[in-house]
């Protein structure tokens, strides 16, 4: 009997040990691994719409484990990236592609940031339009001119739009586009105009050889302020010789216009059921 409880003792003893031994073991090791980029100059891609991308390539260490094999990084951000079959990017905008990984004591790392700029540069063109306004049937048409911004990658400026002095700004984030507010100097009897969000074509069952020939902005949804009266517009856009058919929306009750001017979406057809979103 007495063999038995010594036995027992010396067996929790060691279990003791053991466990206390382990627990240090763990708890000196507090220093999380580290991810880094293998070409520093990857913290910023920027590619055209219609590109193809890849994620840059990252290793992580550990003080106690040594490099990490690359199959223990997982990398996030990539499903808000927009493919087509082939691989070309169909959405502008800026995308954030993280790397997380943890140690063998469960020590996790910083999280590495990897910033993707797909840029705009393939809608810019020149679009033909015919606006109508749908209250007195009257026919307007007209040419404008969409460039991409110099210095704001997912920017396209308007020139001409109804044969303004002032151009207009569109942002592009991923499949919307949108008018933002912008007050005017050069159009002394228009104040500002702004635009709700639309959509442009990117479809991957398009055919066209030129991977950027299927890009172009497709309607411009958009509220003219003249005088404290708001105008709506809704143009639908087609690139080049093409022909556009800009609508004037009018709301209930609304005054008659002393000037107009248009509000910018770019379209797509829209999903089932969902209206136009804003960015």
């Amino acid at each position: 009997m007495t063999k038995r409880i010594y036995t027992s003792i010396v067996c929790s003893l060691l279990l003791v040990f053991f466990m206390l031994l382990f627990s240090k073991c763990k708890k000196d090791d507090t220093t999380p691994p580290v991810i880094t980029l293998n070409n520093i100059n990857d913290t910023l891609i920027t590619i055209e719409l219609g590109g193809t991308y890849t994620p840059p390539g990252v290793s992580a260490t550990d003080n106690k484990d040594g490099n990490i094999p690359a199959n223990k990084i997982i990398i996030t951000g990539l499903d808000n990236v927009k493919k087509d079959a082939a691989g070309h990017i169909i959405e502008a905008g800026e995308f954030i592609i993280g790397y997380h990984v943890q140690d063998a004591a469960g020590n996790s790392a910083l999280e590495l940031i990897s910033k993707l700029h797909v840029r705009t540069d393939s809608l810019a063109g020149t679009y033909k339009i015919t606006e109508i306004d749908t209250i007195n049937k009257n026919q307007v048409s007209y040419t404008i001119n969409v460039s991409q911004s110099p210095t704001i990658f997912n920017e396209l400026i308007i020139n001409k739009l109804r044969n303004m002095t002032d151009t207009i700004k569109v942002i592009v984030n991923q499949k919307f586009a949108a008018i933002p507010f912008q007050t005017f100097n050069a159009n002394a009897s228009i104040d500002s105009i702004v635009g709700d969000s639309g959509i442009y074509n990117g479809s991957p069952t398009n055919s066209s050889s030129n991977i950027t020939d299927r890009f172009s902005l497709k309607t411009l949804r958009y509220t003219l302020r003249t005088k404290g009266l708001n105008d709506y517009y809704l143009a639908n856009l087609v690139k080049t010789s093409s022909t556009i058919t800009t609508h004037l929306i009018l709301p209930k009750k609304q005054q008659p216009m002393k000037q107009q001017i248009i509000k910018s979406i770019i379209n797509q057809p829209k999903p089932k059921g969902q209206a136009f979103k804003k960015l």
